[in-house]
């Protein structure tokens, strides 16, 4: 019988790692397919703010644009791991409650559409927000505290998830070690490590005998995730 822990202890070169180090590796964002379209995201300019209204006639009216979408046009205008009812896009005209505002600078409002990554990107430029400011919130312990600003409605202390986790007998594991270090530890924010550039192609197909709905490629650790949230999409 073969040894089937052979890799145990041993130094694995992985199949993909060279592809990887010399850019020879396609990643989704490489991936050019013919007649593809280029969409860019505009971003929310604030970290809590009402958004009173979106101005994207400009955005419209460049050269190679195809779509401008908000958040008027977005059926079903929700997602998310955590918070699975967040907005996909933030602004004025969505069915759901609470979706033109804001809750940080990462918060989309926009989409544009073109025939050109370059047109694409200067018409996002060209899309103008008023805002209504709202007090923020820019450190955890502040956003727990009573009477801090609320980011999100029915969400005491801003706390939107908590899971308490207890293992074993802490208090006897640190009565027998020899030294305790203990600490406030500071980091800087992070992604988780992906080599790619964020980016991922899409298809839409017509519906028809043998053929129809959607297809992408994506840059995931968790595709089964990203089809489950995909799936509620219209």
């Amino acid at each position: 019988m073969p040894d089937k822990t052979v890799a145990i202890g041993q130094s694995m070169i992985r199949i993909d790692a060279h592809g990887k180090v010399v850019g020879e590796t396609a990643y989704p964002g490489d991936i050019d397919m013919p007649g593809h379209l280029w969409m860019k995201i505009r971003f929310a300019d604030r970290p809590h703010a009402r958004i009173v209204d979106l101005d994207v006639s400009a955005a419209e009216a460049y050269p190679g644009v195809v779509a401008v979408l908000t958040a008027k046009d977005v059926p079903v205008n929700e997602y998310g791991l955590i918070m699975p009812d967040q907005p996909v896009l933030c602004g004025p005209g969505s069915a759901k409650p609470g979706a033109d505002v804001v809750r940080f600078v990462g918060d989309q409002v926009a989409l544009v559409i073109a025939d050109t990554e370059e047109s694409a990107a200067a018409a996002r430029d060209l899309i103008h927000i008023t805002y209504e400011d709202l007090p923020a919130v820019y450190d955890p312990y502040e956003a727990m505290a009573d009477g801090a600003p609320q980011l999100h409605p029915d969400t005491v202390h801003n706390i939107v998830c908590h899971y308490r986790i207890r293992k074993g007998d802490a208090e006897a594991a640190l009565a027998q070690a020899d030294v305790v270090i203990e600490g406030t530890y500071h980091t800087s924010w992070q992604e988780h490590a992906y080599p790619p550039a964020r980016g991922r192609p899409g298809v839409h197909r017509r519906r028809g005998p043998g053929d129809g709905g959607r297809g992408r490629a994506v840059d995931a650790r968790g595709p089964g995730a990203d089809r489950a949230r995909a799936r509620p999409a219209p």
